[in-house]
């Protein structure tokens, strides 16, 4: 746009303002990098946060159906004593699952803080 309205100026004025025409350019340079590395880290955010909240959903999937399959055991128990062998292996699974569940919620953690330093820089840009 800048060396459209360039083209239409007059010779004169036209060289009258050719610094300030490439002090423009150059700040528009800069300003759309800048967008562009704006863009490509809100995407990875985008991206890292969409990977995480899948992996989220599966997680608590999993932990709903151990849940329901724990409570319907329970409910057995009361009447059938075999039954404490299949609560005792869900509590294993539980214990199992532990450490992935805490694995996800450091990925989270890492993503979300990650996140805020990079808006945090790009507020001070």
């Amino acid at each position: 746009m800048l060396a459209s309205l360039r083209d239409l100026a007059d010779l004169s004025t036209r060289q009258r303002c050719e610094e300030r025409h490439s002090e423009l350019d150059e700040a528009t340079r800069v300003l759309q990098d800048d967008a562009e590395l704006q863009l490509r880290c809100l995407q990875q955010i985008t991206h890292q946060w969409n990977e995480f909240s899948r992996v989220f959903d599966g997680e608590h999937e999993w932990l709903s159906k151990l849940a329901i399959r724990q409570q319907q055991a329970a409910a057995v128990n009361i009447l059938d004593i075999a039954t404490l062998q299949e609560l005792q292996q869900i509590s294993g699974e539980y214990q199992d699952i532990q450490p992935a569940v805490t694995n996800r919620m450091s990925s989270m953690t890492q993503v979300c803080i990650w996140a805020v330093v990079s808006l945090l820089c790009a507020e001070r840009s």
